[in-house]
């Protein structure tokens, strides 16, 4: 018997076929694809930022410089946002800020050097890991003060969309951090005064060791999100190119709406939430952790489409720990700065 498909109304054919494509113009065009050597280039950041952290760690150890908050397993987030962003967006970060700072194009000597408190560091050895600025390459600040980054960030694109800019602001904060009063004032201000703005939640599943059924009423942010009249969407945040095209999509939305975007990005975060701290979750968490590790997945993409070979890969890897030791030195050859220097970045109330 030979099956024969009956055709339907050709006017509802057509009205499909019309909400169809409306349906792909608000998306917006397809997101374009990374060349080989883009790819190489994002893998190439993100081990830049983890044999950074690696690095830092080790020192910290030595007490050579400051203890960290390491955003192992958080790579392909910073990477895959930031490989779409110029000089002129500006970003916002939080207490876990290493990441976002290096893709962005940020000095690994003058980091390092900050962390060891030595005035050639990037705010002069006063801000230390978690009050990092540097205004040449569009990164506004990191913030101790968990969701501060939000209200900043809204602020931020107002200041863009008065100046008629055409650039973004990106804030990265965590799932926590949604549950602060000010995730609710940002969202709402930014999407009432239709700023350019990029909300990205890196969502870890993790409040430092309370997991987030402990203070989220629900698992996904993205789902309360969704109420402030902007588009919010959800992506693997392991997934360096996914995440890399839920941006081309986000920033071709805020360029043609000028209006928010919101992403959230769920991750595992590999190690502890701070390099002094004790992480008290289960064996199994951090186990599930470890395999869920973006650059291992990354890597393994690579190599199994022949983009990425073990001899190159060997390369990376030198190259980087050259770049890592060269930091290492500079920040130990580097001054403290002069007690005398110290009072002119104080503000004190007459």
């Amino acid at each position: 018997m030979t099956w024969v498909h009956a055709p339907g109304p050709k006017a509802d054919l057509r009205a499909s076929q019309e909400a169809h494509a409306r349906a792909l113009r608000k998306l917006g065009p397809l997101p374009k694809l990374p060349s080989t050597k883009d790819m190489l280039r994002l893998y190439e950041t993100m081990m830049r930022i983890r044999a950074f952290e690696d690095r830092a760690w080790k020192a910290a150890r030595k007490g050579e410089g400051l203890p960290i908050h390491p955003s192992a397993g958080h790579e392909a987030i910073a990477v895959g946002v930031c490989s779409l962003l110029t000089r002129r967006d500006k970003v916002i970060s939080n207490h876990r800020p290493f990441g976002h700072f290096i893709a962005k194009g940020g000095s690994l000597r003058a980091l390092m050097a900050e962390l060891f408190g030595k005035a050639t560091g990037v705010c002069k050895g006063l801000g230390g890991e978690m009050f990092l600025s540097e205004p040449s390459i569009g990164f506004v600040l990191s913030s101790m003060m968990v969701g501060s980054g939000m209200t900043l960030a809204t602020g931020v694109g107002l200041a863009l969309k008065m100046a008629n800019s055409k650039s973004v602001a990106v804030c990265f904060f965590g799932d926590a951090a949604s549950t602060n009063g000010a995730f609710h004032e940002a969202l709402t201000m930014a999407s009432i005064y239709k700023v350019p703005v990029l909300f990205v939640c890196e969502n870890n599943g993790y409040s430092t060791n309370s997991p987030a059924m402990e203070y989220m009423p629900t698992g996904m942010v993205v789902d309360r999100a969704r109420e402030y009249g902007f588009p919010a969407v959800a992506v693997d945040g392991t997934d360096v190119l996914a995440v890399r095209e839920a941006t081309q999509r986000a920033l071709w939305h805020i360029a043609h709406n000028r209006t928010p975007y919101f992403i959230e990005a769920l991750v595992s975060r590999i190690g502890p939430h701070k390099q002094i701290l004790v992480d008290s979750r289960d064996e199994d968490r951090k186990t599930y952790a470890r395999m869920r590790d973006p650059i291992v997945k990354f890597r393994g993409s690579l190599v199994a489409e022949g983009i990425l070979t073990p001899g190159q890969d060997a390369s990376i890897r030198k190259s980087l720990d050259k770049q890592v030791a060269n930091a290492v030195s500079f920040a130990r050859r580097g001054a403290s700065l002069p007690e005398s220097e110290l009072s002119r970045y104080l503000y004190v109330n007459p």
